[in-house]
């Protein structure tokens, strides 16, 4: 600081001396107000530029720290995910192995055997469906796919791998074997009805599905008389004059009663035939009816057909003419000279010649669509159909089934198969040995599933134990920044205060050195 001599004015060199303390101590006073205002101790890098530089590089790590611990924590939330799956999956391979240990005693038969065979396939499916939809951010999690890199470190290579190479679903892991194609267990046989219960066909036809993979058994409901006459079943009793009707040989296949005026062939159904008219006179008569399907569609329209009143029957005609073909019914009247009344009704049942009513129910004992005599003209709510005797028939549901000779079948027997959709999941307990060869797969299985169980759990305790550390070691880094870069608020309120007072004092003193110079005056009085 310069001397001061009070006889040279010019200068004023103390005012000077106390202006620029002055301005020292407002540099200063604005220094601690600032760091007080903002909380930081470096505002700009003149303010410490070397510990501008260590406190950022102090903050980035702090900051890639906080990211780390998140990809942690989301790391440990697909690992949950994933042991989620193969925990459920545990729990299902236990439902199985009881299963399986239940089907190796022999004092359970087929049906039961089949019904636990079910369950298990229905639960390896559920297994394939665990592992389809244990998933991560669209990851597939328990394919044997996962080769995933998690950043748990702040730098370049300090991450945790997670690999893992076991496929779990049930066909890798030995559960079940995937059905790749259709098909179908024979449950039962029964030579004469059936001479092969069940086969597949190619595709449904149309408005029906394939079958559900399930127990079906196909039943002979009723037959024809004779691959040459058919059968008629009354549906309400007969009317007044009319004694019966009776199945006869219809002219030709063409002429046959079918069940739809569309049908390509001939087979059976639910008919009506609605007397229109009916007339005696002496030796002769005429009769004129109609004939309608069970969907009220008219097969035959036939106006003033005669017999001789001497006759034992009449035989109905097919087709809008007056005479034709016989259809496959005579009808037999009580007095053949006294006429019927007008608008009788006649509900019955026609069986055509050479088939067999046959109705497919599924394990609840409830009746299935299928195609009314396969030639693919099922009406959707179907549940019986007329089949030709002898042949291999279409059930347009995905099977086949082969009938024995009219002849040959008999009322009330069936046969029962299991059909197994395309991509259903097929295991083998049918006999005790089986099922006990199969325990010990799935007790294979069972391992499998806590070892990757295992392995998830020991890297999640990794995760865990990383995760600690790393919190920790973001705690100091962050406390190293703020030693640095943050204020210390008690020490700047210090300072600001002595500032504050200093610049007071100066401020006096710069007052009082002013009038110092007005003393040299008295020299010139």
């Amino acid at each position: 600081m310069a001397s001061v001599d009070f006889n040279r004015i010019a200068s004023n060199i103390a005012a000077l001396n106390a202006l620029n303390s002055l301005r020292v101590i407002n540099s200063r006073l604005g220094v601690a107000q600032t760091r007080l205002a903002t909380g930081r101790r470096i505002n700009e890098a003149a303010d410490d530029p070397a510990g501008l530089s260590i406190a950022t590089k102090l903050n980035s790590r702090s900051e890639s720290m906080k990211v780390a611990l998140n990809n942690i924590s989301d790391a440990k939330n697909l690992l949950a995910v994933a042991e989620g799956g193969l925990a459920k999956m545990s729990d299902i391979l236990i439902q199985i192995r009881s299963k399986s240990e239940q089907a190796a005693s022999d004092t359970l038969g087929s049906t039961e055997r089949a019904a636990i065979k079910q369950e298990i396939q229905s639960l390896a499916e559920q297994l394939q469906n665990i592992v389809d939809e244990t998933k991560f951010n669209g990851a597939i999690l328990l394919d044997g796919t996962v080769n995933k890199r998690f950043q748990t470190g702040t730098d370049d290579g300090e991450y945790t791998s997670f690999i893992l190479t076991q496929a779990h679903d049930p066909t890798t892991m030995g559960v079940s074997d995937e059905n790749l194609v259709a098909s179908i267990d024979q449950l039962t046989r029964d030579v004469t009805s059936f001479t092969a219960v069940a086969s597949l066909a190619s595709v449904p036809y149309t408005g029906l599905t394939v079958l559900d993979t399930g127990n079906y058994e196909a039943s002979i409901m009723d037959h024809a008389l004779s691959a040459a006459v058919g059968k008629v079943n009354y549906n309400t009793a007969l009317p007044t004059g009319i004694s019966a009707v009776n199945a006869m040989a219809p002219t030709a296949l063409v002429n046959e009663l079918s069940y739809s005026a569309t049908a390509t062939v001939a087979s059976g159904g639910d008919f009506k035939v609605i007397i229109d008219d009916s007339d005696v006179a002496g030796a002769t008569g005429t009769i004129s009816y109609t004939v309608y399907d069970a969907n009220g569609t008219q097969i035959s329209k036939v106006t003033a057909q005669t017999y001789a009143t001497t006759d034992a029957s009449i035989a109905l005609q097919s087709g809008n003419v007056t005479t034709g073909a016989s259809m496959g019914l005579s009808l037999v009247f009580s007095n053949m000279a006294a006429t019927v009344a007008i608008n009788t009704e006649i509900d019955l049942e026609y069986i055509a010649k050479d088939t067999v009513k046959v109705q497919l129910t599924d394990s609840s004992g409830n009746a299935v669509a299928i195609d009314k005599d396969a030639s693919s003209l099922t009406t959707p709510t179907s549940t019986e159909a007329y089949y030709r005797g002898g042949v291999t028939v279409d059930t347009g549901r995905g099977v086949k089934l082969t009938l024995g000779a009219t002849a040959a079948v008999v009322t009330g027997q069936g046969n029962g198969f299991t059909y197994n959709e395309q991509g259903d999941y097929i295991v083998n307990v049918s006999t005790a040995a089986a099922a006990s060869s199969y325990m010990s797969t799935i007790d294979t299985v069972i391992d499998t599933v806590n070892r990757s169980l295992a392995s998830l759990g020991a890297l999640t305790a990794r995760m865990g134990a990383k995760e600690d550390t790393l919190a920790t070691a973001q705690v100091n880094t962050e406390a190293a920044f703020n030693r640095i870069m943050n204020a210390d608020m008690a020490a700047e309120q210090v300072n600001a205060t002595k500032y504050g007072i200093l610049q007071q004092t100066a401020l006096a003193m710069l007052a009082q050195v002013n009038t110092g110079p007005q003393a040299i005056l008295s020299l010139f009085r």
